[in-house]
């Protein structure tokens, strides 16, 4: 029984943990911000430009 209340609790505090992320446009916040580095890695990759 006390597993199951921990895996309650566990389960309520993710719920929350991904209301606060929606709400807060947490996710397109990370996303801008680890555009510039992709960008850099992605550019210098050889490029095999063969059709």
């Amino acid at each position: 029984m006390k597993v199951l209340l921990i895996i309650a609790y566990v389960a309520l505090g993710l719920f929350l943990l991904s209301l606060a992320v929606y709400f807060s446009n947490l996710d397109m916040k990370a996303a801008a911000g680890m555009q510039a580095f992709l960008r850099n890695h992605y550019d210098r990759i050889k490029r095999d430009r063969r059709l």
